[in-house]
């Protein structure tokens, strides 16, 4: 099948597939061990004047469902906020707060409790996944 390529951008980091928007069928992931053809269409459409593969864009990281408790609270201590969540959770009211952050061994991304935890210290939602990101990396 041969496609009216209008962009396209790398898919991978080896620049070994890509991503091209296409007239007739949108977004098509080609390879070029896949579909040589293709392939080969891509690499003359990019050297005409005016077009351009665009770069591979690493996708954003996922925001791990579960982390352990020590990753968790190393991502705290990393970002200056360790010590801030210990004396917000002391303070809490909450009595099943406080025993989850004593006796919890992982830290769940759906958790209320990480809400509210989040919310003691002014963490938007965004900020929490980041921290659940770094943690993830903590071995």
């Amino acid at each position: 099948m041969t496609y009216a390529i209008l962009s396209a951008r790398y898919a991978d980091e080896s620049h070994q597939t890509a991503v091209i928007e296409t007239a007739e069928a949108g977004s098509v992931a080609i390879s070029s061990v896949d579909t040589p053809a293709e392939w080969a269409a891509l690499l003359e459409w990019a050297d005409a004047p005016g077009n351009a593969i665009a770069g591979y864009v690493e996708p954003p990281p996922s925001v791990p469902r579960i982390v352990s408790r020590a990753q968790g609270r190393i991502a705290l201590l990393r970002a200056g906020l360790l010590g801030a969540a210990e004396t917000a959770i002391a303070a809490s009211v909450d009595a099943e707060l406080q025993i989850w952050w004593a006796d919890a061994q992982e830290f769940r991304r759906d958790s209320p409790r990480i809400a509210a935890v989040g919310t003691a210290l002014g963490l938007t939602p965004a900020q929490i996944d980041a921290l659940f990101v770094s943690a993830a990396t903590v071995t």
